[in-house]
C-alpha cells in the first residue's frame, strides 16, 4: 500500500513539476468520494507538503458528500485543506433516503452534526443539487427543513444548482431558475 502512495505521490510531483505556472488548485475530487479513502488524511498531508514545495499559490480543496464529515481524523484533514465543498442536498431524513439513496448507516443527521462540527474548526461551502417531480428535493416543506440545516452549520458560502445531463429516476426533473432564485431566496433569510 505505501508504494502505492509514493507512486500517486510521484505522479503529483511530475504533473506540478511539468506545468508552467501553478494551478489555482489541487482539489480532491473525482469518480468516488474521496474521503473514503483509507489514507485520506495522509494524502491531505502528502499533497500540501508537495503544493508548499513546488506550488506556494496553489490552494487545495476537496468536493466532498460529506458522508465522511463526521469522523473526527476525516474532519481534521478537511480542515487542513484550503476549501472545503461540502454536499447537503435534503432537509429531512426521509427525502434524503429517496434523492440521495445514501449508504447503509449514514443518516442526514450524522452529516448535519459532522457538518456542524467542520464549519466550527474552519469556512465550508455547502453546495445542494435541487430537482423537481416526484424523487426531488423541492418543496415548501422540505426547502424549510433544508434551510433549518443550513441554519445549524453556519456555511461561509452556498452554492445551488441543478441537474444538467441524464439522471437515475423517471420522476426526477431539473429544478428551474425560479425553483433555485425561491430556494436562494429562502437560504438568504
Amino acid at each position: 500500500r505505501e508504494s502505492a502512495l509514493d507512486s500517486l505521490f510521484g505522479t503529483v510531483d511530475r504533473a506540478l513539476e511539468g506545468l508552467p505556472g501553478p494551478p489555482d488548485y489541487v482539489t480532491f475530487s473525482g469518480n468516488g468520494e474521496p474521503t473514503l479513502h483509507p489514507d485520506f488524511p495522509e494524502m491531505v498531508e502528502r499533497v500540501t507538503a508537495v503544493r508548499d514545495r513546488l506550488a506556494r499559490g496553489t490552494r487545495t480543496a476537496v468536493l466532498s458528500n460529506s458522508a465522511r464529515a463526521a469522523d473526527p481524523e476525516v474532519r481534521a484533514a478537511l480542515a487542513r485543506l484550503d476549501a472545503r465543498i461540502m454536499k447537503l442536498d435534503c432537509g429531512t431524513e426521509a427525502t434524503f433516503r429517496r434523492y440521495n439513496r445514501p449508504a447503509p448507516g449514514l443518516s442526514l443527521e450524522g452529516i448535519t452534526a459532522g457538518l456542524t462540527a467542520l464549519a466550527a474548526e474552519a469556512p465550508v461551502t455547502i453546495q445542494a443539487l435541487f430537482a423537481s417531480g416526484a424523487d426531488g428535493n423541492l418543496g415548501d416543506n422540505e426547502t424549510a427543513a433544508w434551510v433549518e440545516r443550513l441554519v445549524r452549520v453556519r456555511p461561509a458560502a452556498v452554492q445551488l444548482y441543478s441537474l444538467d445531463r441524464g439522471h437515475p429516476a423517471a420522476d426526477l426533473r431539473p429544478a428551474s431558475r425560479s425553483d433555485l432564485a425561491r430556494v436562494a431566496e429562502e437560504a438568504g433569510r
